[in-house]
């Protein structure tokens, strides 16, 4: 067994060099493993103000990440296909809604076969006829939706009447091609790939509907917020407004942020260039392979590779007024998002932020993420903790290998210490202290325990 817990702590300290980080354990220095590659993923969403991204991997789990700490592992819908905002979509057309405060999703009534979504001022679904659905904002439903009879987008609190019928998700448009959401607007593609509403507000209206009709067929088309009045405006692909520097690209997709203060553009080669308001031009390094991108704020951006890799750049903020956009560019460098180490107990995963940790070929874990999640209680005492489950009473002491367990003295492999301000203790011996069985498992990239019933 020793030998075992030894080859997964070479295997992962070979592996994993960027995800370890150095600390002091036990007065002397030592590599902590805190992750694993944020990898299998299929799709992601991520925007202006967000404080976090979402990765959908190809079982159905959404992660939940910020660019700076390895990924949380969120809900899981099966069959999952697409995510935007608190939306899913399945590969049976159905579609789903979560929550980070609630780890059960739930299925949209009323929709099925829809192939697209989007996650706005209001909520979208596209079916495989060209019918279009909206739902969420009484505002924004009352000016898509035929069901209502006028607009009610008034500063006023609209009727809980008026807010129960929005709720529900009903017909919108027919013969829609495709459908995009920034902060404050709903675009809508028709089939003839030229005409694009927006419902909103831009420049040229308050809270209504803006029709532009392209000369050229759109590759892609976005909408970014301008303003703090609330204003929107719209882009498509081909984009008139691309810099000379571009004159030789091949775009298929682009993003911008809000204030269009960073726009992303992908090539059909899989490379990704920046641009700044000076229009200060940058090729994002070491990107490759990519198929698709997003631009979060100035400097800032996610993007996903052909491999299932999450990439990120930048701290999420956008660039003050008085900022000097054009030096600011050549700080942009990508780098691979990472994923918390899971623990699954009892056939259900525990959430912990930290999570779990490897060094010196011992998983620790946080003891009340340990304990808690079988009902146990935790008592502390300065550094001395104890834990009771059922008859069952462990004593022991942070830094100490030395424990006491239903009154008798036993020896850890390692002694319980502090991390990041929670108390972490040795996953194995103490879960098979308790009668669990524990198994490291690839497939969800950490470990699993079973206790036996109390």
């Amino acid at each position: 067994m020793k030998k075992f817990i030894a080859l997964i702590a070479i295997l992962l300290s070979a592996a994993l060099l960027s995800s370890g980080n150095n600390a002091v354990v036990h007065g002397a220095k030592t590599t902590i493993i805190t992750s694993l590659p944020l990898t299998g993923i299929i799709d992601i969403d991520d925007r202006s103000y967000a404080d976090n991204f979402y990765a959908l991997q190809s079982d159905g789990t959404i992660w939940i990440g910020n660019g700076t700490k390895p990924a949380i592992r969120g809900p899981q819908i099966p069959s999952a296909v697409k995510i935007s905002g608190n939306l899913v979509l399945t590969s049976t057309g159905e579609v789903w809604t979560w929550s980070k405060a609630n780890s059960v999703p739930t299925r949209v009534k009323k929709l099925s076969q829809i192939k697209d979504i989007d996650d706005g001022p209001a909520f979208m679904a596209l079916d495989d006829k060209g019918q279009l659905f909206v739902w969420g904002s009484v505002c924004y439903s009352s000016l898509i939706r035929p069901d209502f009879e006028t607009p009610v987008c008034s500063s006023s609190e609209p009727s809980e009447a008026l807010k129960a019928q929005a709720s529900i998700p009903k017909f919108a448009i027919n013969d829609v091609k495709a459908i995009r959401a920034s902060i404050q607007s709903l675009m809508v593609l028709m089939n003839d790939g030229v005409t694009l509403h927006t419902y909103g507000n831009t420049y040229l209206m308050d809270m209504g509907v803006e029709t532009t009709v392209s000369k050229t067929p759109i590759i892609d088309f976005i909408g970014f917020d301008t303003d703090a009045a609330g204003h929107s405006e719209v882009r498509t692909l081909p984009d008139q407004l691309v810099p000379d520097q571009f004159s030789n690209h091949q775009f298929r997709q682009f993003s911008m942020s809000y204030e269009n203060f960073y726009s992303l553009y992908l090539d059909n080669d899989g490379t990704v260039w920046g641009l700044g308001s000076g229009n200060s031009v940058e090729h994002i390094q070491p990107l490759k392979d990519i198929v698709e991108v997003i631009a979060v704020a100035y400097n800032s951006g996610t993007a996903l590779d052909k491999h299932g890799a999450v990439w990120t750049w930048g701290n999420r903020i956008n660039l003050p007024y008085g900022g000097t956009t054009e030096k600011a560019l050549t700080t942009v460098n990508a780098k691979a998002s990472l994923k918390q180490l899971s623990l699954r107990i009892n056939g259900k995963f525990i959430a912990s932020d930290p999570g779990p940790i490897l060094t010196r070929g011992t998983t620790f874990v946080p003891v009340r993420s340990l304990f808690e999640s079988i009902g146990a209680k935790i008592g502390y005492n300065n550094d001395n903790v104890t834990v009771s489950y059922g008859k069952q009473l462990l004593t022991f002491k942070v830094y100490d290998a030395k424990a006491t367990l239903d009154g008798k003295s036993i020896v850890m492999p390692a002694a319980p210490l502090s991390y990041q301000g929670r108390t972490y203790v040795p996953l194995r011996f103490l879960a098979q202290a308790f009668g669990a069985k524990v198994a490291w498992d690839n497939a969800i990239g950490g470990v699993t325990v079973q206790f036996p019933a109390n």
